[in-house]
């Protein structure tokens, strides 16, 4: 009896320790996975998804870790300019980004971003824009209050959101982003795809689908806000799909670019690359993504199905749609004239050249994103390099479209890091270009007063020139400007003070 109790007792032992080094393994695994500046999210196969699954461990785990130690330093990278600095100097928040400690992971800053959108109060109301084709764009005005609105004027400046995939403001980060910049006095408005807005939907009345690029509508749109406010600068927020598009229409319009300063969040480049990356890593994801695009199209479908064939759209396709590479090539592309042609409509939406890019431009990106490819990701962060009006910024963590701060993650970085940017741009151009639009009437007010009291009248400053510059009566200081105009630097610090 005794004998078969000890050899008992040795094979529980003899298969107790094995699984103890396994479990004491998986731990350090998941550990090492979410310590990792770049990780790869996959559920694609079983291995894959065990990897993402040890990393939502390691990510509860090390929560009292990343409360202590979580905080980070953005990478910012940037062409040595006067603008450049004089707005970096004015963007604390592009130096440190200190994540919500429970909310390292994607997956669950996902499921929390989709829960308090439900919770999100509407504060918008809409107005809706007859594009050429007959399709209906949207904008959502955010409805301050009775004492906001007095305190408005011609010259306020707006903020114009160019929301996600299929968003509208009542989307978290879109939503987060328009109230964050209300509050700072801007009139704002959201911008909303024909056939999108999960919660405020712009319905179908076309069966052109949006486009990829979206160009022809975004710059109707960006036409009408400058005639309906001509004395107000308008900044811009793209996020994702939303980024994209922003970026595109800024780099397509160059010097003639009625917005003054864009911020591009989480935004790919190449479309094929980031379609085929989220297809095959994420499948689930992009089933999802793919059916917030369709299901607003098949409404359509039904009740109009004639129109949609005689654009080329098979709708015995439109039903086995279950990825984004499916909804671009059966849906979007052929509803767009490209038939057959997938891959050519997504390179005929790339952005306009990086180079033309004539405003100041924020390119936000993150290494811990699950939806744009880590090529595309790259490839973003070196944008600045060609051009010395962007200026990148690349966090370690947060994910995509999403930059929690607080122990409640009751601030959101992005929102905040676009304030700032966009702030100190439009007082950037108050100062150094007072006669162009993008500063408006009342900022030539401001940069007279600024020169008055400097002992230089407005009569007397002069012409803009690649060698003009004034001696200022009041010191032996000297007000030089470069070859477009700008003040440099130090008078325009001295400016400010």
């Amino acid at each position: 009896m005794t004998s078969d109790l000890m050899a008992t007792g040795e094979l529980l032992l003899s298969l107790i320790k094995p699984m103890w080094i396994l479990c004491l393994y998986l731990f350090a695994q998941s550990i090492y996975n979410s310590l990792r500046s770049h990780r790869t999210e996959s559920t694609a196969t079983w291995s894959a998804l065990a990897a993402t699954l040890l990393t939502c461990v390691g990510d509860l785990v090390l929560i009292p870790y990343y409360y202590f130690f979580g905080q980070e330093e953005p990478i910012l990278e940037y062409l040595q300019s006067s603008q450049n600095q004089f707005i970096i100097d004015r963007c604390p928040s592009l130096k440190s980004f200190h994540p919500t400690c429970w909310l390292q992971n994607p997956f669950i800053s996902f499921g929390v971003m989709l829960a308090r959108e439900l919770l999100w109060p509407d504060y918008y109301h809409r107005e809706v824009l007859r594009a050429p084709d007959g399709g209906n764009v949207a904008l959502d005005w955010f409805k301050h209050s009775k004492a906001d609105r007095n305190a408005m004027d011609e010259t306020t400046p707006i903020m114009f959101c160019v929301s996600t995939l299929a968003g509208d403001p009542m989307c978290y980060p879109n939503g987060k982003t328009c109230y964050e910049f209300a509050k700072r006095g801007y009139r704002v408005a959201c911008y909303v795809k024909r056939g999108c807005g999960i919660y405020r939907p712009n319905r179908f009345v076309t069966p052109k689908m949006w486009c990829l690029s979206d160009y022809e509508d975004l710059t109707m749109c960006v036409d009408y806000i400058a005639d309906k406010y001509p004395r107000a600068p308008i900044v811009a927020v793209g996020y994702s799909t939303g980024g994209g598009q922003l970026r595109n229409y800024i780099a397509r319009t160059g010097v003639a670019s009625k917005i003054a300063a864009g911020v591009v969040v989480d935004a790919g480049w190449q479309w094929d690359e980031c379609v085929t990356s989220l297809d095959e890593r994420i499948p689930f994801l992009s089933y999802c993504l793919s059916q917030s695009v369709l299901q607003p199209y098949l409404q359509y479908v039904q009740k109009m199905p004639e129109t949609v064939t005689e654009v080329g759209v098979e709708i015995s396709k439109l039903r086995r749609i279950r990825s984004m590479g499916n909804m671009i090539g059966w849906a979007m592309a052929p509803s767009n004239g490209f038939r057959g042609k997938a891959l050519e409509y997504m390179h005929s939406s790339l952005p306009g050249d990086i180079n033309s890019v004539a405003v100041p431009m924020l390119n936000l990106a993150t290494l811990n994103d699950m939806v744009i490819s880590r090529e595309n990701l790259l490839s973003n962060s070196r944008f600045f390099t060609a051009n010395k009006n962007i200026i990148s910024v690349v966090n370690k963590r947060g994910t995509h479209v999403i930059r929690w701060e607080g122990i409640l993650a009751q601030k959101c970085w992005i929102s905040q890091a676009s304030i700032e940017f966009c702030t100190a741009v439009l007082k950037y151009n108050e100062i150094s270009r007072p006669h162009s639009r993008m500063g408006s009437r009342a900022s030539s007010t401001r940069v007279s007063s600024v020169l008055r009291c400097k002992g230089v009248s407005r009569a007397s400053s002069p012409k803009t020139s690649a060698s003009s510059s004034v001696l200022l009566s009041s010191s032996s200081e000297e007000l030089s400007m470069d070859e477009d105009g700008r003040l440099s630097l130090g008078e325009i610090k001295e400016g400010l003070k």
